[in-house]
């Protein structure tokens, strides 16, 4: 008996080590990436989970072929630094994947250009070998982007729509995944399949139905990215339209997909969500990262 509770003593101590084990995390990639911070810090936190993840090499807009670009000019370069580490400190890349033994470094396209699968050969490959050179211990991991909303003027030509883009995006993904042998985080399907399985249809609010006087978005019933926003320039507001990044919803929605792939757990567990959002409506899109965590990039979308 005094050996069972031995033996079950140990057991438990080595569960609770594997539990505090830190998950180091880099994301390479853009504001697609940095988007899902917040909100995946605040999950892991709540479910005692102990991750430690960075946005360091993140650039507005960044593509692949440009952080590759990156990387070639800093190394032919000494003084050539394009990555900000904090407000007063830039770094290289190969500075950045050497400052941490990351377990997982993820990678992405640019969004607007995530639908054309020739802008994906040959840059994912040699960004994924140049990580690997400063970085070997790391898993590098795509993450799915999402296709932007449906008044955005992507889609004005008449050459795309929503759902082509997503489709196309979707199978680029697949298509760069498979020759690279790389896990993906369907973030994107998650996305489109809570946009199909809501409630309601989410109809995009004209601009002077979307701005307040005050500066207050007013709210979209059923929207996963952002509209109309006011933005401040200098010391006034001015109008802008986002239609690619996601709004709060979306970003819980996006954490939940990352929590579940990191750490092999059901999203649909989670405690934790944002204090403004419907507790009925956390439910769901946890419901939708669960489902599309089983069923990566080969998620079905009923509309």
């Amino acid at each position: 008996m005094k050996m069972i509770l031995t033996i079950f003593s140990i057991f438990i101590f080595f569960s609770a080590m594997v539990e505090a084990a830190e998950l180091k995390v880099l994301c390479v990639g853009n504001s697609f990436a940095s988007s899902v911070i917040k909100d995946l810090r605040a999950i892991a936190r709540a479910e005692g989970c102990n991750l430690k993840i960075f946005a360091f090499t993140c650039l507005p807009g960044a593509s692949m072929e440009e952080h590759l670009k990156n990387a070639k000019q800093e190394e032919a370069n000494p003084e050539l630094r394009c990555y900000q580490l904090t407000p007063a400190k830039k770094a290289k890349m190969r500075e950045i994947l050497t400052m941490e033994k990351w377990d997982i470094i993820t990678i992405q396209q640019f969004s607007r250009i995530s639908y054309m699968p020739e802008t994906y050969f040959p840059w994912a490959e040699e960004l994924s070998t140049y990580i690997r050179r400063y970085a070997p211990q790391a898993e590098i991991i795509f993450q799915q982007t999402w296709r932007y909303r449906e008044d955005h003027g992507i889609y004005k030509n008449g050459k795309l729509s929503p759902l082509t883009m997503y489709e196309r995006l979707t199978d680029a993904y697949r298509e760069a995944a498979t020759k690279l042998s790389l896990r993906v985080i369907p973030a994107g399907a998650a996305i489109e399949l809570a946009l199909a399985k809501q409630a309601g249809v989410f109809r995009p609010l004209s601009k002077e139905q979307s701005l307040s006087p005050a500066g207050t978005p007013v709210p979209e019933p059923y929207a996963l990215h952002e509209g109309w926003i006011w933005k401040k320039t200098n010391s006034s507001m001015n109008a802008r339209f986002d239609g690619m990044h996601l709004n709060e919803r979306g970003k819980y929605l996006q954490a939940c997909v990352w929590y579940g792939f990191l750490f092999k757990k059901d999203p649909e567990t989670i405690r934790w969500k944002p204090s403004e959002m419907d507790l009925q409506d956390a439910i769901f899109l946890k419901m939708c990262a669960k489902e599309a965590l089983q069923n990566g990039l080969d998620t079905v979308i009923k509309r």
